[in-house]
């Protein structure tokens, strides 16, 4: 929320507001085989965070050259738009795949801790 938004701002704030959910996703087809109710109550512990990211779209609306006015809930297609819910969904997925190494060591150190400095979070994505 303190972040001043731009196009690149707002692309990147949606791609993190989507990513919890989709680390817990991912750790739970991990952990075991995911039934259609856990995959559900996943989901909806993700909703706070949907609520943020249409205030995001709702932010843009007054943009120069944005206007995404609200979160897109359709089919990302061939040529997703940035405001597209599942398009932020697939990217978020994709990038924790590729740093699951490093979300793993940072949800220990964070389940351990309880608390975690930046510079903790620095030594232990280096």
């Amino acid at each position: 929320m303190a972040v001043p938004l731009d196009a690149g701002s707002a692309y990147d704030t949606l791609v993190a507001l989507a990513a919890g959910v989709q680390a817990q996703l991912l750790w739970c087809e991990q952990s075991g085989p995911m039934t259609a109710g856990r995959r559900w109550a996943v989901e909806i512990g993700g909703l706070g965070d949907q609520v943020l990211a249409r205030e995001v779209c709702a932010e843009t609306a007054g943009l120069p050259g944005l206007g995404w006015w609200e979160l897109d809930y359709g089919p990302p297609g061939l040529q997703p738009q940035s405001w597209n819910w599942g398009h932020q969904q697939q990217r978020a997925r994709q990038t924790l795949v590729g740093a699951w190494s490093y979300v793993e060591k940072l949800a220990r150190r964070v389940a351990e801790d309880t608390l975690v400095s930046a510079e903790d979070v620095a030594a232990i994505l280096a």
